[in-house]
C-alpha cells in the first residue's frame, strides 16, 4: 500500500503549519543613541540540531509506563518540531499500534517505509531490520481489518489522513 505524495504533503503541512505557535519570539535590538558605540552583539542562539528529541524521549518513557496517551501527544509536539526525522514516524506507528488503532499504525509505518525508504536502508543490519519493520506494519495490517472486510482503499488513507489533520490541530 503506497502513500500517494500529495497525501504526505498535505499531512506534513498540516503538522509543519501547527509548529508557528511553537516559535521562539525574537529579542528586540537596544536603543543606541547617534554618537554612542553599540554594545557587542550577542552570541547568535545555539540550534538544537535535534529539536523534537525531548519530546521524543520523554514519549518513550510515557509508552514504557503504557501510557499511550500522553505518548502521542510528545510524539506529535516532535513532529511538529522536527517533521523530517523518520523515527518519529516509526514510533507513532508503534504507539498506535500498541493502542490498537491499526489503521492509523500501518498508515504511520506505510509513511516511514515509503517516504523515508533511504533512511530505513541505511541504518546497520538494514535488511534485517526492513523485514522487521515490515512484519511490524504487516501484523498492524491484519489486525484492523474485521475478518470478510474489504480491505483498506485509497479514500480510506484520504479520511484517515484527514483525521490525523484534525487530531494535530485540536489534539486527540
Amino acid at each position: 500500500m503506497k502513500i500517494s505524495p500529495k497525501v504526505l504533503i498535505f499531512a506534513l503541512l498540516t503538522v509543519a503549519s501547527s509548529t508557528s505557535a511553537l516559535a521562539q519570539p525574537t529579542e528586540p535590538t537596544p536603543y543606541v543613541p547617534d554618537g554612542e558605540v553599540a554594545p557587542t552583539q550577542p552570541q547568535a542562539p545555539v540550534v538544537d540540531p535535534n529539536p523534537g528529541a525531548a519530546f521524543h524521549d520523554q514519549a518513550l518513557e510515557a509508552f514504557a509506563r503504557r501510557n499511550y496517551e500522553e505518548a502521542v501527544g510528545l510524539i506529535r509536539q516532535a513532529i511538529q518540531a522536527e517533521p523530517t526525522n523518520p523515527v518519529y514516524y516509526r514510533s507513532f506507528a508503534r504507539t498506535y499500534y500498541a493502542m490498537g488503532n491499526h489503521d492509523l499504525a500501518v498508515l504511520y509505518y506505510d509513511i516511514y517505509l515509503n517516504q523515508f525508504a533511504e533512511f530505513a536502508a541505511s541504518v546497520d543490519n538494514r535488511r534485517t531490520r526492513l523485514a522487521v519493520i515490515q512484519s511490524e506494519r504487516e501484523e498492524a495490517n491484519s489486525r484492523r481489518t474485521v475478518p470478510g472486510m474489504p480491505p483498506v482503499t485509497p479514500a480510506d488513507q484520504v479520511s484517515a489522513v484527514a483525521t490525523l489533520r484534525e487530531r494535530l490541530t485540536t489534539g486527540p
